[in-house]
C-alpha cells in the first residue's frame, strides 16, 4: 500500500564548504525537488517554499555538483541561510553573514524541535508517494559555527527533515537526528570537546 507523505526540508545555518563545488541557484523549487532530490520510484507533488531568502532578495536554495572537488556527494540540492551561490563556485574566506532578522523562520520547525527565535530558515514542502517501503535521505550539514567555539556549544542552527502522512493534521516527526537522545542535527549536537566551553557531543 502506498502512503502519501508531506515532507519539509529545513536548513537553518550559514553554509560554507572547504572545497569548491558548482552551484546553480537558477533552478525553480519544483524542479529542484522533482528532478534533483529523488532518483526513481518516487512521485512528487505540491512542491512549495514559502520561507526562504527571497524576502531579502536572496536565492537560498539550488543544486550542486561536486565538479572537480573531492566532495563526498556527486550532486544534490543546497538549502542555505544566505545566498546559495556563496556555498560554492568560488572560495570565500570571509565570514558569511548574508541573512538578517527580516528573513524569519517556519513555525513547524520551531514547534517540532522545541526551539524559538530562529531566523533565516529555508524550507521546502512537498508531498511524495514511494513505490518502495523505504526512502533514504543523505545530507551534510555545513556551518561556519564549527569554526567559532563561542557559538558551537549553545547555538540554534539546525537541519531538520520533517515528515507526516499527507492526510494527517497532526505534528511532524523530525527524521534527521543523531545520538541516543535523537538530538536534532546542528553544530551544537555534533562536535568535539571545545576546551573551556563544552564537552564533546555525539
Amino acid at each position: 500500500m502506498f502512503k502519501l507523505f508531506t515532507i519539509f526540508l529545513f536548513f537553518s545555518c550559514a553554509m560554507v564548504c572547504a572545497q569548491t563545488i558548482a552551484i546553480d541557484s537558477s533552478v525553480p523549487v519544483e524542479e529542484l525537488i522533482e528532478t534533483h532530490l529523488f532518483d526513481g520510484c518516487i512521485e512528487v507533488s505540491n512542491v512549495s517554499s514559502s520561507v526562504n531568502g527571497s524576502v531579502i532578495g536572496l536565492t537560498s536554495f539550488g543544486t550542486f555538483s561536486k565538479s572537480t572537488s573531492n566532495f563526498p556527494f556527486d550532486n544534490g540540492i543546497v538549502l542555505s541561510t544566505g545566498n546559495t551561490n556563496s556555498a560554492g563556485n568560488t572560495v570565500i574566506t570571509a565570514n558569511l553573514n548574508e541573512g538578517d532578522t527580516n528573513w524569519g523562520t517556519d513555525s513547524d520547525l520551531e514547534d517540532e524541535l522545541g526551539i524559538t527565535n530562529t531566523f533565516n530558515a529555508t524550507s521546502i514542502e512537498f508531498d511524495f508517494i514511494s513505490a518502495l517501503d523505504k526512502v533514504r535521505f543523505e545530507y551534510i550539514l555545513a556551518s561556519e559555527e564549527y569554526l567559532q567555539s563561542a557559538y558551537i556549544c549553545n547555538n540554534q542552527d539546525v537541519f531538520a527533515l520533517l515528515i507526516r502522512e499527507a492526510s494527517s493534521a497532526g505534528p511532524y516527526t523530525n527524521i534527521a537526528n543523531v545520538g541516543p537522545q535523537n538530538d536534532p542535527i546542528s553544530p551544537g549536537s555534533i562536535h568535539p570537546e571545545i576546551f573551556g566551553f563544552c564537552s564533546a557531543k555525539n
